[in-house]
């Protein structure tokens, strides 16, 4: 009796050291799957982190593009503000050249209105080329210049052309032939892309041109 009570009580005591170790890997199991857990969150956390990070420099970096643009637009405004007032300056100095040589003419009449570049696909002459922004006159290029058929209107002659504005006869071209023929000056100063599609843009239009001044 006493062999089978030893036993007994060994198989018992046995027993509970299992259980205890049963449960003290099921905790371990637990804690580690807790740790696995929670480091998976930081990393996740961390990898967040970084896109938001990634995100907030190329956000900075795209309004620093807008920022860039919109100077570059602030700078293409006041350099064609500037080119209206040369304009202005050199239709003064045209009126007070041929002052008492000319006449003042009211006239309005319905003109053929086409627009050209200085560059290649229209005048054949690209950047670089010696003759390059230079009109028939002699003249710099420049908003508010026109071509005309000097055969009918002398160069210096001061118009309006609706839709377009003030311009002056300072270029020729080989299919402006007419009275009622003009191109206008179209460009965005060093961008000939942007300068050709606008100039395309315009086309070819059918408007009202009052014409101002004719030096004699």
């Amino acid at each position: 009796m006493g062999w089978r009570q030893d036993k007994l009580f060994c198989s018992k005591y046995i027993n509970i050291i299992k259980y205890i170790l049963l449960a003290f890997l099921i905790s371990l199991a637990g804690n580690l799957g807790a740790y696995f857990y929670i480091t998976g969150v930081l990393e996740s956390t961390s990898d967040i982190r970084a896109k938001m990070e990634a995100q907030a420099k190329e956000y900075e970096k795209t309004i620093m593009r807008y920022e860039a643009t919109i100077k570059a637009n602030d700078e293409l405004i006041a350099k064609q503000q500037q080119k209206i007032e040369d304009l202005e300056t050199v239709v003064a100095s045209i009126r007070a050249a041929n002052e008492g040589k000319g006449q003042t003419v009211i006239e309005t009449f319905v003109g053929k209105v086409t627009a050209y570049t200085p560059y290649a696909e229209s005048t054949g002459k690209s950047p670089g080329h010696p003759a390059f922004g230079i009109t028939k006159s002699g003249w710099r290029v420049g908003q508010g210049t026109c071509a005309v058929d000097t055969r009918y209107w002398p160069m210096g002659t001061v118009f309006y052309i609706e839709g377009y504005g003030f311009c002056v006869a300072a270029d020729t071209g080989g299919a402006i032939k007419g009275r009622n023929r003009f191109d206008a000056y179209i460009a965005i100063p060093g961008n000939e892309e942007l300068s050709v599609k606008v100039a395309r843009q315009w086309g070819v239009r059918n408007v009202k041109v009052h014409v101002l001044y004719v030096p004699r």
